[in-house]
């Protein structure tokens, strides 16, 4: 069977599962995919799980690039959606609550 094979299967599986309205039907559609791909050795099993990066990509890092304007500028406008984006849940919330 080929890897669409194995996608279509875990697809199918899914959609029943979700017309019968099983819960977890997403999740047992992926664990079934997953049973069957393993079942015909098409898993690939990673050599290491958490590596450190190598040496010498340390020793790249372009610090002097990184303070530019433009930079700034990036970080400023995403402080600042960061702030309101916060601000607006927080009163939303308040609302909600009624602490407001």
């Amino acid at each position: 069977m080929e890897d669409w094979g194995v996608f279509w299967f875990g697809f199918a599986v899914t959609a029943v599962l979700l017309v019968c309205r099983i819960p977890g039907s997403i999740l047992w559609g992926i664990l079934a995919a997953a049973g069957l791909a393993a079942g015909l050795g098409k898993l690939a099993t990673p050599e290491v799980i958490v590596g450190l990066p190598r040496e010498s990509a340390m020793w790249q890092l372009d610090i002097v690039g990184a303070l530019t304007l433009q930079c700034f500028l990036f970080i400023f406008v995403f402080v600042y959606m960061d702030i309101f984006d916060t601000m607006g849940t927080l009163i939303g919330v308040s609302e909600q609550a009624g602490l407001m």
